[in-house]
């Protein structure tokens, strides 16, 4: 079976759509599946209620978006050569791994938010010896601010760029002065509109209270 996985043939695809499905079926069968939705300002400031949709289709979507991200992870993965094989194993582990906290892969801020964060590590890996970095790294800043916006404690990813872009390349103070201003943007372009619409105070509220570790 693991010979057939380092190939890439078309049915692989099909394989594991339905390995998805059976690692994951157990949750058409659970009650009271859909997890609340916490530390989302995007999904509080538009009072989002997923509990609404049938719980079969709501089921069926996250596993769709599950096998959708495993894809464009091993996609990263074999575009920047990062395990020296080009096969499909890195989507199985993938979707593998989620089955086993089966209420994370439900449809909710924190797994919509991954293709936010796959893109970030995307963009990340192509900063590797980049001559000049400060428009990717804008653009990375940019998305984390975003991100946080769909899942608030992801705003610490601000933290991991610091610590990773080092590693990847020397950086220029410029370079690291940028992050920062990106993720200011981010913010700063969300929060103008509420300004000029006169309630920017009710929702800077329902933003900070969107941050756990904020409340306390």
């Amino acid at each position: 079976m693991l010979k057939h996985l380092k190939t890439r043939h078309p049915i692989i695809y099909l394989v594991l759509l339905l390995y998805s499905f059976l690692v994951n079926g157990v949750l058409y069968f659970k009650a009271d599946i859909i997890p609340p939705i916490d530390h989302s300002f995007i999904c509080e400031l538009l009072k989002c209620n997923i509990s609404l949709l049938p719980q079969n289709f709501l089921v069926t979507i996250s596993i769709l978006l599950v096998i959708i991200q495993a894809i464009f992870i091993n996609k990263i993965i074999i575009r920047f050569n990062l395990i020296g094989e080009r096969n499909t194993i890195p989507s199985f582990i993938y979707v593998s791994l989620l089955a086993i906290f089966p209420k994370s892969i439900i449809l909710g801020p924190s797994i919509l938010s991954m293709f936010l964060v796959l893109e970030i590590i995307r963009n990340l890996l192509n900063l590797f010896d980049k001559e000049n970095a400060i428009q990717k790294l804008f653009f990375i800043s940019l998305i984390i601010g975003l991100t946080s916006l769909v899942y608030s404690p992801l705003i610490f990813l601000i933290v991991l760029l610091f610590i990773t872009f080092p590693i990847l390349k020397r950086p220029s103070l410029w370079e690291l002065s940028i992050i920062p201003i990106g993720l200011f943007v981010s913010f700063y372009l969300f929060f103008f509109y509420f300004y000029i619409n006169n309630n920017l105070s009710e929702v800077i509220n329902l933003f900070l209270n969107s941050f756990p570790l904020w409340k306390y």
